[in-house]
């Protein structure tokens, strides 16, 4: 069923975790019917792609850290 879907469990839950600096933090909160490393992985990837195609259908994108560096000439100072 979809509530059992490829090892998640329907207890599954969302919810805003925090307010950051320039983010708003979201925790999934989910188990995977497995103890190997590899197939938990698996699983975890999966729902996290799946998330990255539901805010792209909804016109969201992701905000990636970024810096802006301006570089000012100190020689016409001198």
């Amino acid at each position: 069923s979809v509530d059992d879907y490829a090892g998640y469990k329907s207890n599954l839950f969302v919810v805003v975790d925090d307010f950051a600096d320039s983010s708003i933090n979201i925790l999934v909160y989910c188990f995977a019917k497995t103890i190997v490393w590899g197939e938990f992985l698996d699983v975890k990837q999966d729902v996290m792609l799946k998330i990255m195609d539901i805010l792209k259908q909804n016109g969201l994108n992701f905000a990636f850290p970024s810096q802006s560096l301006y570089i000012e000439s100190v020689k016409d100072k001198i």
